[in-house]
């Protein structure tokens, strides 16, 4: 997961940001970029030297966001030979570490795929209850230790851009509401796919609801609510966290928070209605 989608990102680690022309690994003609390297670089020597993943490719496309009202804007000339220096490797690093996550989401998609015996999907299907336990695990640690904590609240504390989860497109607030449906995806078991059809089986709402059909209905609509706070967040999100406590955008972000939190107390409350009592949740 860290190879794909880790973050905050220093971006100085792979390129030249506003200071520092001669910085990162783009930079160092001595550094061979490939696969295996760029792999064994990633979280080298500190957790925001990232070197892969979604937000490494984010920060080739777009650039640093050194605006308040925008994403980065990153001129397209610093992929051109003559126009920018090493344009050559920056062009070969964003070609590489594209093809290394295509191969890490390759793996993921075989490691789910529904009809091979022995990979993840076929052990976490008979995985019984432990598995029920981890699926509740990840719905509590992303509602409050991830989403509503590392993902909202940090950068609502410090005000600082720099603490944005998408901060080089400024792509946020989307974030906030695809982790927020995720969520409720799991729960309900359903969701939509892109060409509308939807898909449905068994879900652990149902599992609850044969338990405890009052708490199984609460949790229901305690996601649906962070769902819809999370909708409410607007665009740019690193305007939304600037001003005092009763800024607009601040409450929007505070309320998201809010119900989010209470959303994982009612997720370890589900847990417990179905007999899994030791819940240890991803904490802020």
């Amino acid at each position: 997961e860290g190879r794909i989608n880790a973050w905050p990102m220093d971006e100085s680690f792979v390129d030249s940001v506003q200071g520092k022309t001669n910085a990162g690994l783009v930079n160092n003609r001595k550094f061979v970029i490939n696969k295996k390297n760029l792999s064994a670089q990633n979280e080298r020597g500190g957790e925001e030297n990232i070197a892969t993943g979604w937000h490494a490719i984010e920060f080739f496309l777009w650039g640093q966001d050194l605006s308040e009202t925008g994403p980065g804007d990153r001129n397209f000339e610093d992929f051109v030979d003559g126009k920018a220096p090493n344009a050559d490797r920056r062009r070969q690093y964003l070609n590489v570490v594209t093809d290394l996550l295509i191969d890490d989401l390759t793996s993921l998609v075989k490691a789910w795929a529904p009809d091979a015996k022995n990979n993840y999907r076929s052990k976490f299907a008979r995985g019984g209850q432990e598995s029920v336990r981890k699926m509740l695990v990840g719905l509590g640690s992303l509602s409050r230790g991830e989403l509503a904590g590392e993902r909202l609240e940090v950068a609502l504390n410090s005000q600082d851009q720099e603490d944005e989860h998408s901060c080089f497109s400024d792509n946020t607030h989307r974030d906030a509401v695809t982790n927020a449906k995720g969520i409720q995806n799991v729960w309900l078991g359903e969701y939509q796919r892109a060409d509308g059809s939807v898909v449905k089986g068994a879900s652990l709402r149902d599992l609850v609801a044969a338990k405890d059909a009052a708490l199984a209905d609460k949790t229901t609509k305690q996601i649906a609510a962070s769902v819809a706070a999370a909708e409410g967040i607007q665009a740019p999100f690193d305007r939304e966290i600037i001003g005092g406590k009763d800024a607009p955008g601040r409450q929007r972000i505070q309320k998201t928070i809010d119900s989010l939190t209470q959303q994982s107390k009612d997720l370890v409350a589900a847990a417990n209605a179905i007999g899994i009592t030791k819940l240890t949740l991803v904490q802020p």
